[in-house]
């Protein structure tokens, strides 16, 4: 996992979106970034992930105003999860 979060922040960079990623709980990853980049940056940082050598079995990726409007705080701490 922490290799796919470096590299996660390394393609937003390249693809010069305004993504930030602000937190990383456990299997989460929460990201700030304006409504109209969110469709590329689930396709980024979902393509990133499964690049990685042993990537998870399930993605759960979301977009939400904030994290408590997102069920992200209901997901098994297994699985990862991606809010945006």
């Amino acid at each position: 996992m922490r290799r796919a979060t470096v590299r996660i922040e390394e393609v937003l960079e390249t693809a010069n979106l305004d993504a930030q990623m602000l937190l990383q709980v456990h299997y989460e990853l929460i990201f700030e970034l304006p409504e109209d980049q969110v469709d590329e940056t689930q396709k980024l940082v979902i393509t990133t992930m499964e690049k990685q050598q042993n990537p998870p079995s399930s993605l759960k990726v979301e977009a939400a105003a904030n994290w408590v409007l997102s069920s992200a705080n209901s997901v098994n701490s297994s699985e990862p999860n991606f809010s945006f």
